[in-house]
C-alpha cells in the first residue's frame, strides 16, 4: 500500500514538473512594441514652460518638446532593436503599477508630472501619471519610475540643449 501510494505521489509529481516546465508564460516584455514617457511642466510663463514626449521604439526614438502646445522641437534619432529589448528589460525591473492615489491634490499647482506608457502595437499595456506638488506625489503611477524615465532621458545625449 505505502508503495503504491509512494509511486502515485512521484507520477503526480512528475506530471506537475512537466506542465509546469513545458508551459512558458507570455511575459509583458514579448508583447511591448512601444514605450513613451511624458514630462508636463509647471504653469510658467511660456518662455520658460517646456513640456516633452519621447517615444521609443526598435528602430527610433521620438522627441517632441512644446510650451504650451505650440511645438518648439520635433527631433527623431536612429534606435535598434537590442537597444530596444535592453530598455524593456529596464522597464520591468522598475516594477510599474497602478496604484490608486494616496491624497486628492487639494488644490495644489505649480508641479510637473511624469507619464509613463507601453504599447503593443496600437494597444495600450500600461498608462499611469503621478503628479508632483508641493512635496508630495499624487496619481496612479507607482514603482520605481525614475529608473525607467532616467534611462529614457539619456538616450538624448543633447536633452537639456533641445530643452532649451
Amino acid at each position: 500500500m505505502k508503495l503504491s501510494l509512494a509511486i502515485t505521489y512521484l507520477i503526480f509529481l512528475f506530471m506537475i514538473g512537466c506542465a509546469t516546465t513545458s508551459v512558458s508564460p507570455v511575459t509583458q516584455n514579448d508583447e511591448i512594441s512601444k514605450l513613451v514617457y511624458q514630462y508636463d511642466d509647471a504653469s510658467v510663463p511660456p518662455e520658460y514652460h517646456r513640456s516633452y514626449m519621447i517615444s521609443i521604439d526598435p528602430e527610433q526614438i521620438h522627441l517632441v518638446v512644446d510650451s504650451y502646445g505650440d511645438i518648439l522641437k520635433d527631433t527623431t534619432l536612429n534606435f535598434d532593436a537590442t537597444r530596444f529589448e535592453k530598455l524593456v528589460r529596464l522597464y520591468d525591473q522598475s516594477k510599474l503599477h497602478y496604484c490608486s492615489s494616496k491624497k486628492e491634490n487639494d488644490g495644489c499647482t505649480g508641479g510637473n508630472g511624469d507619464q509613463i506608457r507601453s504599447y503593443f502595437n496600437d494597444e495600450t499595456l500600461f498608462s499611469a501619471s503621478v503628479y508632483h506638488c508641493g512635496g508630495v506625489d499624487y496619481g496612479n503611477l507607482c514603482g520605481n519610475y525614475d529608473l525607467i524615465k532616467d534611462e529614457i532621458r539619456s538616450l538624448i545625449p543633447n536633452l537639456n540643449e533641445l530643452l532649451e
